[in-house]
């Protein structure tokens, strides 16, 4: 999906529901904080979002602009509404969402999730397609682990928490061995299949170090407000 077909769906979206402002969840959020994504952050077809004010409408959403609906087969990709409750999320990410408002949403509001956000979303969930989207936003430097690990104590689940540090300390050690996130034991994480385990290290993990520099030319997120 490119930045100008996610202003298609933002506007169409705020259409069918009745609203001037929705969230927007999932990958395609990141076109939000950086509109020229990599391919590898776009393959999906699908926009996730929830109307602000009017959440009940979300199922219009799915109805008129859903996989399979006219919508889909005529622009080639679709509008899931979802409700803001199915998403796990740190606190105070309304606040940190990215706006996209422009001619081409008809004057309406996207709030995309910012980047931080949006890979500690993605770490919750931690399907195949959510490890991959992140393993690119930490190799192209896109969001720094630093801010996500700080995240992680914001999430309302304990549960998660525990999962969430654990899954980025496997992701941080398939991209830079020499900079593991260390739990208190002392362990790490061998490798990426550590989270496929039943045996996970201590919620206690935390990072250490600060954050990677970025390399010349690239596009690192604007580190979340706390």
């Amino acid at each position: 999906m490119t930045r100008d077909e996610l202003e298609h769906a933002i506007r169409a979206a705020c259409t069918v529901a009745g609203d001037t402002e929705v969230y927007v969840f999932g990958s395609q959020a990141i076109s939000g904080s950086i509109p020229d994504a990599p391919l590898a952050l776009r393959q999906s077809a699908e926009a996730d979002v929830a109307p602000k004010n009017f959440p009940e409408r979300s199922e219009d959403i799915d109805g008129a602009l859903g996989e399979l609906s006219k919508f889909h087969s005529t622009h080639g990709f679709y509008v899931h509404g979802i409700s803001v409750e199915t998403v796990q999320l740190p606190e105070g990410w309304r606040e940190r969402c990215v706006p996209v408002q422009n001619e081409n949403t008809n004057g309406h509001t996207g709030l995309c999730l910012e980047g931080h956000d949006l890979a500690l979303a993605k770490l919750a969930a931690f399907r195949d397609k959510d490890r991959n989207f992140v393993g690119v936003l930490l190799r192209e430097r896109l969001a720094e682990l630093v801010d996500t690990c700080g995240l992680i104590d914001s999430l309302h689940v304990r549960r998660l928490q525990c999962s969430a540090r654990v899954r980025v300390d496997a992701l941080r050690v398939t991209r830079s061995p020499s900079k593991e996130c260390r739990t208190t034991s002392g362990s790490t994480s061998a490798s990426i299949v550590a989270v496929n385990t039943r045996s996970e290290p201590s919620c206690d993990s935390r990072t250490t170090g600060g954050p990677a520099a970025a390399r010349d030319g690239s596009r690192a997120l604007v580190h979340p407000k706390r």
